[in-house]
């Protein structure tokens, strides 16, 4: 993972002097973000980070990412600057709290993610709440199995009369057996990376990142926690994309 320089967190500051106000350059598009842990996770281990996913756009210099964390009886707690993995349209970033989280203990997370140029137009926003329980998360997760996929591939007007016809962009769809963050990687993949070719949470990828129809991945998947453990990578399991103006489905094959 590395670090970013223009991210704020728990301020605003003036982004001009770090060349992150190029308007012409940060059309943010449909921008949105969800945070962890939240309430969904359970009794949240003492060891555990604090994660924000934003989709919809590779411009980061143009963002300004707010989080703080709240320990509602004790008050703010310091967060460093975050670590992140990018990958196309989708960036997961993560914050390392200078201590464990206190047991039993009721904690808020504040966020927001803010269009840089304008200073005043939030992008998305929110309130998650989670408790945590009394012991770190120490074993790592499972490897993630790969199950099925779905890709709409790009082109032509596809329908029974054009008024019925759809116009369909690249999206992309993988399931796997869990993972409450995922990573998908092609080729040989970085044990510690800052790039991945596709991110997921809860066994679940969805992109609309362009693909190359009919070119062949080996993908390799591995899930992270949220003490920021990660499994051991799964075997490689080679996947085609379809071929232009398809939409199609299947399973993956998984060598004993």
């Amino acid at each position: 993972m590395r670090g970013i320089t223009c991210v704020i967190v728990g301020l605003a500051v003036g982004l001009s002097a770090m060349g992150c106000n190029d308007a012409a350059r940060c059309d943010f598009g449909t921008t949105t973000a969800a945070v962890a842990p939240s309430a969904g996770d359970g009794l949240v281990p003492l060891n555990s980070a604090i994660w924000m996913r934003v989709d919809g756009t590779t411009r980061l210099h143009c963002l300004e990412v707010h989080v703080d964390l709240i320990h509602l009886d004790v008050g703010s707690v310091d967060l460093p600057d975050p670590v992140l993995i990018e990958s196309p349209e989708r960036t997961l970033f993560r914050w390392d709290p200078p201590a464990e989280l206190l047991p039993d203990a009721d904690y808020e997370i504040q966020w927001s993610v803010d269009w840089a140029p304008s200073g005043s137009n939030v992008l998305d926003q929110g309130v998650a709440s989670f408790r945590t329980g009394i012991e770190p998360a120490v074993i790592p997760p499972e490897t993630p199995t790969p199950l099925t996929w779905r890709a709409e591939l790009d082109g032509p007007l596809l329908g029974p009369t054009p008024d019925a016809a759809t116009d369909y962009d690249d999206w992309l769809e993988l399931w796997t057996t869990g993972g409450r963050f995922l990573l998908v990687e092609t080729g040989a993949p970085d044990d510690d990376p800052d790039t991945a070719w596709r991110i997921g949470t809860f066994g679940h990828v969805w992109s609309p990142a362009p693909l190359t129809p009919r070119r062949t991945h080996e993908l390799r998947f591995a899930a992270v926690d949220l003490a920021g453990q990660r499994s051991a990578w799964s075997p490689a399991v080679e996947w085609t994309v379809p071929a232009p103006s398809t939409v199609t489905r299947g399973g993956f094959v998984v060598e004993e």
